[in-house]
């Protein structure tokens, strides 16, 4: 999944790890594209003010 490779390289393990890795970069303030936010939602990762979908 070429979006994983957007938000971190821990973020590349797993699923789990990027939902993680999206998340806690999005209540950080960090922005991510509609490619990142689309496989965040699709893998089940809860929604934020920034992330959802």
């Amino acid at each position: 999944m070429a979006a994983t490779t957007k938000v971190s390289q821990y973020g590349t393990q797993d699923g789990q790890e990027f939902v993680a890795e999206c998340f806690a970069g999005t209540v950080s303030g960090k922005s991510y594209d509609n490619e990142v936010q689309a496989a965040y939602a699709a893998l089940g990762g809860p929604t934020t003010p920034d992330l959802s979908s």
